[in-house]
């Protein structure tokens, strides 16, 4: 009875209070990494790479060359663009009527909202585009990650804004259309704070590591050198591939050792919500409730088994959960955090095992 106590109360509090979050991580990557997503063929980033801007010149172009980009996408009759590049303060007047003059098409055009402080630990501010770029563009969305306690980029809110979630992030907006179930799940009244609202976290499950979702380079977009049809009817999503680019992201495909662009990762991110890919995190109470459950089976088979028994069924248990949330979420896009259960039931075997030897010094001692 006391074996179990002390094992039911680690496995309620491991689950409490998160402490084996790190191998939580660990499984989740691995199954990440084991079962990419499938890869839309409709979602096509154009990147600013290195060999564009040794081509055309270092970072940042004039307005003016960045309007001549998008209005050669714009020419092949792409069915959405997303622009991953920040317009929120006035420029020369002549480039920026360019580049009204390039966002106002008809084809659904798209820009980034950009939630930041205004100055470091000062207020928050969104960041839009400038008045007269707003009035044509037709979309507009927040491109924000949430990085985990290791850095790692797993996935984001679905809404975020100052005083209330209202920006949609920008592969649940690219997407909605296609995924009409997707709806604003979190609508809270403005009541007046200026903190940056988030809500409705889902991790998301990438098509491949950083590289591996074909994009096409800027300089052979801008001089033409690639076939109309490759953009025709497609997403196109423009942002800095190259190397000096701010908003490199560490994801679990390859953790720190390459980070991927942030407009791929916008390309993973319309990618799962276009093939189901969104994963829901299970709450507390539903992990707490399994995680008792399997430690719970542990204490009452493992004791009643002969020792090499004991010992295979305690390898079961303890590596049981990670098959099991890959089956959930490839099942239901649901993550489940089981490592409490693993922990929990890799202590039955040493625990019981140390109280039987206890038992039986007693009793040669007793017979002596």
């Amino acid at each position: 009875m006391l074996i179990s106590v002390a094992v039911f109360a680690l496995a309620t509090t491991a689950v409490q209070f998160r402490w084996f979050e790190v191998l939580d991580r660990l499984a989740f990557d691995f199954v990440l990494r084991s079962m990419p997503i499938e890869m839309d063929d409709t979602i096509v980033p154009v990147g600013i790479d290195t060999r564009s801007l040794a081509g055309i010149g270092r970072w940042p172009w004039s307005r003016a060359r960045q309007a001549d980009l998008i209005e050669r996408v714009v020419q092949q009759s792409p069915a959405a663009v997303f622009v991953d590049l920040v317009y929120s303060d006035l420029g020369s007047a002549d480039d920026d009527v360019r580049l009204v003059a390039a966002f106002d098409q008809s084809v659904p055009m798209a820009l980034p909202v950009v939630i930041d402080a205004v100055s470091p630990g000062g207020a928050l501010l969104e960041q839009l585009p400038f008045p007269d770029l707003i009035d044509v563009v037709d979309r507009l969305g927040h491109g924000h990650v949430a990085p985990d306690g290791d850095g790692i980029v797993r996935g984001n809110y679905l809404y975020e804004g100052i005083g209330e979630p209202r920006w949609p992030h920008i592969g649940l907006l690219l997407g909605a259309e296609s995924n009409p179930l997707l709806v604003h799940e979190c609508v809270t009244p403005n009541n007046g704070s200026m903190a940056n609202e988030q809500c409705g976290y889902r991790r998301i499950r990438f098509a491949g590591s950083p590289g591996s979702f074909p994009h096409l380079s800027a300089i052979d977009v801008m001089e033409q050198r690639i076939d109309r049809e490759i953009l025709a009817g497609k997403v196109v999503q423009i942002g800095r591939t190259d190397l000096g680019a701010p908003d490199a992201i560490p994801v679990p495909m390859s953790a720190d050792t390459r980070p991927m662009a942030g407009v791929e990762y916008n390309a993973n991110a319309l990618n799962a919500v276009l093939h189901d890919g969104l994963v829901e995190t299970m709450s507390v109470r539903c992990t707490l409730f399994i995680v008792l459950l399997m430690v719970g089976v542990g204490l009452f088979v493992i004791p009643r088994q002969r020792p090499r028994q004991m010992l295979v069924s305690t390898v079961v248990l303890a590596l049981l959960p990670v098959p099991l949330s890959a089956a959930l979420l490839f099942s239901a896009d649901v993550w489940i955090d089981l490592s409490a259960a693993s922990v929990g039931g890799a202590l039955i075997y040493p625990l019981w095992f140390w109280r039987r030897n206890e038992l039986g010094w007693q009793f040669v001692g007793d017979e002596r």
